[in-house]
């Protein structure tokens, strides 16, 4: 059976294709029409899924929507939500919200429709609900509890529950406003930033700030009891006020004694101290939820859903935060794209009681060496065809060069996991500045990731057990005695944001890593997304090739062909 799933009910719209149980392809809208957080409706996605999997429309049974419209007819609270389109592509699925509307079941309403006269079946699945089914029914575990927690989807800002085999039991909610994850967002905005856009900004700034500075007050404005109920003293917020723009309230900015920053003005220390305060009270009040949860599900492994959990820097403190904790699994997709792949495998376990296998975050495009090689004969591009790339690669990030690499299946989700990254040496004390000012063209606070030989990870970082973290989803401590080692990745709080790496997650990218080990003993690399600054992660080859004409890039490694200036 073919199941397509689609997000579009916020940034980054995105399609799935689950074929007998498998996620067989996934795309995130802004890949293909390079608009960076697309919120149109995925038809590109969509049909360049189907073309990936040699699919089409009239073979899929079920198209599964990550977006329940039925709360919304039946309990409207933004103006106008359910008629007015925010955006055109809105218009596209409107006709089948209609009949949606007659339905009375608001936990799973369907509706069918013909496509070339075959049946073609609608499902709408509860925002959250597709957070939990990405998270749990990815993981390894027969029985977990589960947490979902964003800004808001539908009513929701957090559900949380139970799954056991094939079935997610949901056993508390809370509803907007009172969320988290707007309470981050509030500050994002205050800072200056874009709020659901520029959270990890924040989370970097936060390493250069004095945590006391703010940390007391903002502990004010938010609380989480012990049955993780979450409650926002609403008088310093204005965000659920959709009638206005803007986050915080002149409470906010008067409790605060600050002036908002205007995005045009220079961070100051006082703008560090705020981001600083925000990341610890959000870690406190996470690890509060995430403690209920576990004490009320009578579990002590979790699976968690939802773009708060992108935040890393708590990710990889849970264990040390919440003791009873003794596993956590954190999908590639978290965030609301991660939706269309969460519908998707929602219906599928419901329809076939088929779980999917292993978490394989490379469901994208790919391309042949003999397709990339006509693409650059086409326009008299110099190419060298290479006989290892992997080695080609450690040997120029060696000489202390900054490498496109461009190599099978895209990663679907926010961070580059090998396939379309970008590589420099951990060893080079100046490569972030050189990354950030002449390649990324961002704020040069920012940090950049490692990936790392899974065996190798001990020697390097404080807390770390041996645990998978193949999806960059976790920072650590890095160790006193090597952080001299690694300047590169290390951040201004000692910390670094990995991704572990075996051969059977990616291959070439573990001969990759085994090659730098055996040349300078770093079983390591800088590993950051292959994009320009707010530009999406590169999809095609020409994309890359554009990239790296346009950037101070040294090399460029498509396939199997090497590519300089």
């Amino acid at each position: 059976m073919n199941i397509a799933g689609i997000h579009q009910s916020g940034t980054n719209s995105a399609a799935a294709i689950v074929c007998d149980g498998i996620v067989s392809a996934a795309l995130v809208e802004e890949r293909l029409t390079r608009q960076k957080f697309d919120k149109s409706y995925p038809e590109k996605a969509l049909f360049e899924c189907l073309r990936l999997v040699d699919l089409h429309l009239t073979d899929v049974q079920c198209l599964a929507v990550g977006w329940n419209p039925m709360v919304q007819l039946a309990a409207r609270y933004r103006p106008g939500y359910s008629d007015w389109p925010p955006y055109g592509g809105q218009r596209l699925y409107s006709a089948i919200h209609k009949p949606a509307s007659q339905v009375l079941d608001s936990n799973s309403p369907q509706t069918t429709i013909l496509v070339d006269g075959e049946p073609l079946q609608f499902k709408f699945i509860k925002h959250h609900l597709c957070h939990a089914a990405t998270a749990f029914y990815y993981s390894s575990f027969d029985e977990a509890a589960y947490l979902t927690c964003d800004g808001y989807g539908e009513l929701d800002v957090l559900t949380w529950g139970t799954g056991r085999g094939k079935k997610i039991t949901e056993q508390g909610r809370q509803s907007f406003p009172h969320s988290i994850g707007q309470f981050y967002s509030t500050v994002t905005d205050f800072l200056g930033f874009r709020a659901d856009r520029d959270e990890w900004k924040v989370m970097g700034a936060a390493a250069y700030g004095n945590v006391k500075t703010y940390e007391n007050i903002l502990d004010t404005f938010i609380n989480v009891d012990e049955q993780g109920r979450v409650n926002l003293d609403l008088n310093f917020f204005d965000f659920y006020n959709f009638e206005r723009t803007g986050f915080f309230s002149e409470k906010f900015t008067s409790a605060l004694n600050l002036t908002p920053r205007n995005p045009s003005e220079p961070l100051e220390q006082k703008h560090f101290d705020l981001a600083a305060g925000v990341q610890a009270v959000t870690e406190k009040s996470l690890a509060r939820l995430v403690q209920a949860v576990l004490r009320q599900t009578g579990q002590k492994k979790i699976c968690l859903g939802g773009g708060t959990f992108l935040n890393s820097c708590f990710n990889g403190k849970i264990r040390e935060l919440v003791p009873d904790c003794q596993d956590v699994f954190i999908p590639f997709c978290p965030d609301d794209a991660g939706n269309a792949i969460g519908a998707a495998l929602y219906t599928s376990v419901n329809l076939n009681g088929i779980r999917p296998g292993k978490c394989d975050p490379f469901l994208g495009g790919e391309w042949t060496d003999d397709a990339i090689g006509k693409y650059l004969d086409a326009y008299k591009i110099a190419k060298v065809l290479l006989p290892k790339p992997e080695m080609e690669a450690a040997q120029r990030v060696m000489k202390g060069e900054i490498v496109g690499w461009f190599q099978g299946r895209m990663e679907f989700g926010p961070r580059a996991l090998g396939n379309r990254s970008i590589l420099a040496d951990v060893r080079c004390p100046g490569m972030r500045d050189r990354i950030n000012t002449a390649v990324k063209f961002r704020e040069g606070f920012r940090p950049f990731a490692l990936a790392v030989l899974k065996e190798r990870a001990h020697e390097f970082l404080e807390g770390y057990q041996g645990e998978d973290v193949p999806f960059m989803e976790r920072v650590y401590k890095v160790k006193e005695s090597r952080r001299m080692e690694i300047p590169a990745v290390v951040h201004a709080d000692n910390t670094a944001r990995i991704q572990t790496v075996t051969k059977s997650d990616n291959p070439l990218f573990h001969a990759l890593l085994d090659n730098l080990d055996q040349m300078s003993g770093m079983p390591m690399v800088l590993n950051t997304s292959f994009n320009l600054n707010d530009e999406p992660i590169v999809n095609t080859p020409a994309d890359a090739i554009r990239s790296f004409y346009t950037s101070g890039l040294d090399a460029l490694i498509l396939n199997n062909y090497l590519l300089t200036k």
